[in-house]
């Protein structure tokens, strides 16, 4: 990997005259900046401490620390990331949770799964939800819902009444599947590391340590704030 100057792209003159307008004029915040016009909030913030003296006087003060000597010395400043920054990474392990429950429910394939992934916000839904969906995925609609029924992830909520459709619905255990993992891909939840975790019991395959080791770091984020 470059290091360095090397490794950042010049900002064209009309986007850097912007982001000074926006900063010292409108009193934008780097996140508003960002949003407007499509660069990094580092980016911008970094432009802005070249440019602006107030906010490189601000920068230099909070770099500068007291040791227990008295001695002042200038942390080192990281070298900035020029690439989108955002609030959320609950699709960074989406691999490795689709991973889990695949291993965890081994009558399901990933296909499945993001149907019932599509399904669980719906409440209940006729064939035609089931089946426009099921397009994406495969040409055999009416045995994809009768072994989602026989399997028990999905169940008839209502008998078809006169012009009324047969309406369907998720049942419980798939409902929990479904609320683990969006709570395993926000964090809200953590993936176990014991043998309760199938990729951790099938130790004789290979790959499951790799993602033994990336449910580690996995572990290891911030819990999202509700």
């Amino acid at each position: 990997m470059k290091q360095g100057k090397e490794r950042f792209v010049a900002l064209p003159k009309e986007t850097k005259d912007l982001i000074l307008m926006y900063r010292i004029e409108h009193k934008l915040s780097y996140r508003a900046i960002e949003k407007r016009l499509g660069v990094s909030r580092e980016t911008a913030r970094l432009h802005c401490i070249e440019n602006i003296p107030e906010e490189k006087a601000k920068v230099t003060k909070k770099h500068i620390k007291n040791v227990k000597n008295n001695v002042v010395t200038k942390t080192k400043r990281p070298l900035p990331q020029y690439n989108s920054v955002r609030d959320y990474d609950f699709l960074q392990y989406i691999r490795i949770v689709f991973k889990w429950a695949v291993k965890k429910h081994p009558e399901l394939n990933r296909a499945k799964i993001e149907m019932l992934l599509y399904l669980y916000p719906k409440g209940a839904f006729t064939f035609s939800d089931f089946h426009k969906y099921y397009k994406t995925i495969g040409i055999y609609q009416n045995k994809a819902l009768a072994e989602f029924l026989k399997d028990g992830y999905i169940r008839v909520w209502k008998p078809r009444t006169g012009r009324t459709a047969k309406l369907f619905a998720l049942t419980e255990k798939t409902k929990d599947l479904c609320d683990t993992m969006h709570k395993y891909c926000t964090g809200v939840k953590t993936l176990p590391l014991d043998v309760t975790n199938p990729l951790v019991a099938d130790k004789e395959v290979r790959i499951n340590r790799y993602y033994v080791n990336m449910i580690k770091d996995m572990n290891k984020r911030k819990k999202v704030a509700n």
